[in-house]
């Protein structure tokens, strides 16, 4: 029987279970990554990645410079890897 000292330590251990980037494991390069209203940003030229190996965001082309698109805004849908991210929010990423 399920006692509240083993439901306190479940939750304790769900909440220590490292969490990863949403669609990390279709992050490719040469990806389409799009706006959520399905308009173009560019290809995947670069998966940016901390120090554990992690994915942070991917580099694209946008405009005359490249960006980085955080991959917590980064979602895998239907018809391709998704950005919930609007055109102002990535033009203020533009290096």
């Amino acid at each position: 029987m399920p006692t509240v000292l083993n439901a306190f330590f479940l939750v304790l251990q769900a909440e220590a279970a490292p969490v990863s980037a949403p669609a990390a494991h279709n992050l490719q390069i040469g990806r389409m990554l799009r706006f959520s209203d399905g308009r173009r940003i560019g290809e995947v030229m670069r998966i940016d990645r901390d120090g554990a190996g992690q994915p942070r965001g991917v580099v694209v082309i946008f405009g005359s410079g490249t960006v980085i698109v955080p991959a917590s805004t980064l979602s895998d849908k239907d018809h391709g890897l998704l950005t919930s991210l609007g055109y102002r929010d990535v033009q203020g990423l533009a290096r």
